[in-house]
């Protein structure tokens, strides 16, 4: 369970059905909307990897791409839900997990994180008509296991 707070006001709270879960599974999650000062227009929801490379190789720049000399990282979107949502108090959304995607995981020379990022375009609910929402983006980490081995 997460709370997603826009300024001192609470906007969200996130609910992953599970903690951990499977190559091949679908990423469950409910999405509440409580906040009353501001009015939730749309929802975008990514399920992401991260690859990241730990080991330095002398193939690899590593002051290439954000230039702050850390490790390349590569992102890779495995699916999206968009939902204009004004009005909504709750939503279910199902993101599906690649049966060929990597596991989390974390050795010497690599790392995979798994992220849920949602991306929320609010409006005062006082704000005149055409009036442009504000939109924030926000990341839940996610536990994704290897697919479960049947013989």
């Amino acid at each position: 369970r997460f709370e997603v707070s826009l300024g001192d006001e609470k906007a969200l709270v996130l609910v992953l059905e599970q903690k951990v879960f499977s190559c091949g599974e679908c990423v469950a999650a409910r999405v509440e909307f409580v906040g009353e000062a501001r009015l939730c227009t749309q929802l975008v929801v990514a399920l992401e990897s991260h690859e990241t490379l730990l080991m330095k190789r002398a193939d690899i720049s590593y002051t290439q791409g954000t230039g702050d000399g850390q490790p390349p990282t590569q992102t890779t979107l495995h699916a999206t839900h968009s939902e204009m949502t004004a009005y909504t108090r709750s939503l279910q959304v199902l993101l599906p997990i690649p049966l060929s995607a990597p596991a989390t995981l974390m050795t010497t020379i690599c790392k995979v994180e798994w992220t849920l990022r949602l991306g929320i375009t609010t409006l005062a609910v006082d704000a005149p008509t055409g009036t442009e929402g504000q939109t924030v983006s926000w990341s839940a980490p996610l536990v994704v296991a290897p697919p479960p081995f049947h013989h």
